[in-house]
């Protein structure tokens, strides 16, 4: 039941490619079943040696490195995030879309799903930043993302910086107008 289980889920990832399914799945239990066998053999010799102190001693070697690994993943998804993220607008970045667009493009041609992809930009940036100064034309920037973000969540639409005071959303499922009622909405709500 397992095993099938585990094939299921790799059809769903791979989109029913057969072969990339087959390797996966044999990769991974290659290695989950040498991993197994492995702790399993060094278990088997210590509690041989060392009595219950082996068991002991396995145990809470495994616990340190159970928390070692999650102390590490914690941390490679922090920066993952601050490198995928704006620090100044909150919303992802330019080289974050970029990849997401590819992806984005790739399913909606795969489903034969609508897509579409709004550019907006803040008329008149330079000359705020030059009347007001930087430190204000980048609050500006951060109230703007904000806006903007809150208005893409609920509809699970996918915005970034693109670039000085231009955004981008990518929005899979929405037809030209339902797009073009989206962006009239959020112009609407940040004027």
């Amino acid at each position: 039941m397992n095993c099938l289980l585990v094939g299921y889920y790799y059809y769903l990832l791979y989109k029913g490619v057969l072969y990339e399914i087959i390797k996966t799945i044999l990769t991974d239990a290659i290695f989950a079943y040498f991993s197994t066998l492995l702790l399993s053999v060094v278990l088997l010799i210590l509690i041989i040696n060392t009595g219950t102190f082996g068991l002991f001693l396995f145990l809470a070697v495994g616990m340190l490195l159970s928390h070692g690994f999650r102390q590490l993943f914690k941390m490679y998804n922090e920066v993952s995030d601050k490198a995928n993220t704006d620090q100044r607008t909150g919303l992802y970045s330019h080289s974050y879309f970029e990849e997401k667009l590819d992806d984005y493009i790739s399913q909606s041609r795969l489903g034969g799903t609508p897509l579409c992809l709004a550019m907006l930009d803040l008329d008149d940036f330079k000359k705020y930043n030059d009347a007001f100064g930087h430190p204000q034309g980048d609050r500006l920037l951060g109230f703007f993302g904000k806006i903007v973000k809150e208005e893409c969540e609920p509809h699970n639409l996918f915005a970034a910086r693109y670039g000085g005071e231009e955004f981008a959303i990518i929005m899979p499922g929405f037809t030209k107008v339902r797009a073009k009622e989206f962006v009239d909405g959020l112009r609407k709500k940040s004027e």
